[in-house]
């Protein structure tokens, strides 16, 4: 990662999530939130518009993040948002 790492969480599918302030986890654009695959780190969807400083797994397998954000994935969020392993 290119700048702070503030929270790890693992996902249900066993893959660890990453956020924090950074813009970029192995050289690609990760805003500010990637998941590790076993191999590399990816981003996850299209990220986050600003710092995350909460990550919360439910047993669904959602993951929510909570910071500074006003829009998650291109769509406004007001410093909530929820990912469904999809979108």
């Amino acid at each position: 990662m290119n700048n702070r790492v503030r929270v790890l969480a693992v996902l249900a599918t066993g893959e660890l999530v990453a956020a924090g302030s950074f813009t970029t986890a192995s050289g690609s654009a990760a805003n500010p939130i990637a998941q590790w695959n076993g191999t590399t780190w990816q981003p996850l969807g299209t990220g986050l518009g600003d710092t995350v400083h909460a990550l919360c797994t439910l047993p669904s397998g959602d993951l929510f993040a909570g910071g500074d954000f006003t829009s998650a994935g291109g769509a406004a969020a007001n410093h909530v948002a929820r990912w469904n392993g999809t979108a």
